[in-house]
């Protein structure tokens, strides 16, 4: 290698060495965080391949002819791969990425296997939800959000069928969730007995429901199994969907299993509920005097066999 670009032969100058190493660097750092960080890296590869509307430019590169090309090409040698101040025009783009970069994490959502199809909504904490993204099997959706070292950004992340996880996202972090696995956190399934369901039918109370310093209020309940900790949308696993049918079956009531297996849920702000926190329920007569109630602690939900926690409310023995 030569130090200038005026050098023949078989020599290459070392000026065209460093600024296409430095080209190449810049591109494979672009491509490279893209692929980590982002879903465009299928966008990004279609343009560079010349695919859709560059496909234009390909059409023209062939009309020019062969000489004008080389003419082309030795212009653009010099200019850009022969040019001593081209490798600081590079750096400043590194630097300018670099610092930008520092400023962006994304939130990854992976379905490993599965059947059917599910919905993504991703969006900051005290913001409006935004649209809805598919996720197939074996699919991925990433997100990207702006933060700051000293304030990482609240993310709220909700699968359909699934309770909402909030992600903490900080730069350059790839936030990873797995479907269903990740999602599974406390929540509480609270239902009535049988008993207590029949009589419910019939004569429904009011249900107070409090978490810590929070409580909600339920007229003209009427015995459906209720949420606590998530929206309505969660689905109650099959497995325990079956286990109530043949509860009620036995008790001679089938056609009621829709008073379980399809739950309410709580109005207004949903609680974010943690292991040892402290829900009571309570039956309440038109005069507000209790009818029955209980206090439980929420446990921790490691895995899908310990999802959901059920709890139930009986006819008090007297």
């Amino acid at each position: 290698m030569t130090a200038d670009s005026s050098s023949t032969g078989a020599t290459i100058p070392k000026t065209f060495v460093s600024n296409f190493c430095a080209f190449l660097f810049l591109g494979a750092s672009v491509l490279g965080w893209c692929y980590r960080y982002t879903d465009w890296i299928e966008i990004v590869g279609g343009f560079l391949s010349l695919a859709g509307i560059l496909s234009w430019l390909a059409f023209v590169l062939k009309v020019i002819p062969e000489k004008r090309m080389e003419e082309f090409q030795t212009w653009a040698d010099g200019i850009i791969f022969n040019n001593a101040r081209a490798k600081w025009f590079v750096l400043g783009l590194l630097v300018i990425g670099l610092v930008g970069a520092s400023f962006l994490g994304t939130v990854e959502v992976t379905w490993v296997a599965g059947e059917g199809n599910r919905s993504v909504r991703i969006h900051k904490v005290g913001k409006l939800e935004g649209e809805a993204v598919p996720l197939m099997p074996g699919g991925v959706v990433r997100s990207l959000f702006l933060t700051f070292w000293t304030e990482p950004t609240k993310a709220r992340v909700k699968v359909n069928g699934f309770p909402d996880r909030i992600a903490e996202i900080k730069p350059w972090q790839r936030y990873e969730l797995k479907v269903p696995d990740s999602f599974y956190r406390p929540v509480v399934l609270f239902r009535p007995t049988v008993d207590l369901l029949n009589m419910l039918r019939n004569e429904p109370m009011s249900l107070s429901v409090k978490v810590d310093s929070q409580s909600w209020m339920i007229p003209q309940y009427d015995g459906r199994s209720l949420w606590i900790g998530c929206d309505a949308d969660v689905e109650v696993p099959e497995a325990k969907r079956e286990i109530w049918r043949a509860i009620l079956t036995a008790a001679g009531q089938a056609e009621t299993s829709h008073y379980w297996v399809r739950p309410l849920t709580l109005t207004g702000p949903i609680p974010d509920l943690h292991p040892g926190q402290v829900i009571e329920v309570t039956l309440l007569r038109d005069d507000r005097s209790a009818y029955a109630s209980r206090k439980f602690s929420v446990l921790p939900a490691p895995d899908r066999q310990a999802f959901p926690q059920e709890e139930n409310l009986d006819v008090p023995k007297h």
